[in-house]
């Protein structure tokens, strides 16, 4: 299988962080061995993938460009569902929508990979309400629960 020529990015990796946590712990620690298992992976089967991964945004304030240009031209967006990701003032919550609104189609036409086909729901860590607080292109996606696969870091406050 060979990377998808159309796009920067095969996998756009939307997670959230609470607090100001080093690259190691937390959610950022764990999206980092989601970000590692996902390269191997494919590497090994398939093709080195592009994943667009950012490590270093202060997550405040207004999203930047680059950010949304990244996610524009991925051809698959990774949720990561973690407490940090569904606060109201997360970029997570705008990423998603974004994505279903504005994600380029794969192939003509459209409906046979439409955006809600290409957002894949990761959960990191159990939020009790999520169901109240879920952003709506998520709420009937199948649900990937990984937090038992890989070691979770320090519980990740709202």
């Amino acid at each position: 299988m060979a990377p998808l020529k159309n796009f920067q990015y095969e996998i756009f990796l939307s997670y959230g962080w609470a607090a100001n946590r080093s690259a190691k712990e937390g959610a950022r620690g764990w999206v980092a061995q989601l970000h590692e298992l996902i390269s191997q992976r494919l590497k090994s089967n398939y093709f080195e993938p592009r994943i667009y991964f950012d490590q270093t945004a202060s997550r405040v304030g207004p999203v930047p460009d680059d950010l949304w240009s990244a996610l524009e031209n991925s051809a698959l967006l990774v949720f990561v569902v973690s407490p940090s990701s569904y606060r109201s003032e997360s970029w997570c919550q705008q990423e998603v929508v974004r994505f279903w609104d504005r994600a380029r189609p794969l192939v003509s036409p459209p409906i046979l990979l439409a955006p809600e086909n290409r957002i894949l729901k990761v959960v990191q860590s159990p939020v009790l309400d999520r169901p109240l607080r879920e952003p709506l292109p998520l709420r009937d996606l199948r649900t990937f629960d990984l937090y038992e696969t890989i070691q979770a870091g320090p519980r990740e406050d709202y």
